[in-house]
């Protein structure tokens, strides 16, 4: 497959315009479209100076993308939600808290 045919396809299942990825943008859901397709050409034996060409990146970026980079990545998975939370109630202070369940959410 070319690399603008992974562009296309990985974009198309992301809902990103495929000029966005090649583009200046740097809003996060297109950087995260950019790392798919990242990793997709990685697999498909393009080397990271190649892969900078095509997204129009340098290859430390990519080096980045890909996890090959000294440094860490500043972004967090997003925490799971908790089961249980606490409830303050009129004249208590916090150890009289009650925790209550929060409700399934299906």
């Amino acid at each position: 497959m070319s690399p603008s045919q992974i562009i296309r396809e990985i974009a198309a299942l992301h809902g990103v315009d495929p000029d966005e990825i090649t583009g200046r943008c740097r809003c996060a859901r297109v950087v995260f479209v950019r790392i798919k397709i990242a990793h997709q050409l990685d697999a498909g034996g393009y080397s990271m100076g190649r892969i900078g060409a095509i997204l129009n990146r340098d290859p430390a970026t990519i080096g980045f993308y890909l996890g090959r980079s000294k440094k860490k990545p500043r972004f967090k998975p997003m925490p799971e939600k908790r089961k249980f939370y606490l409830v303050p109630y009129a004249g208590a202070y916090w150890p009289e808290y009650d925790w209550k369940e929060r409700p399934c959410q299906a």
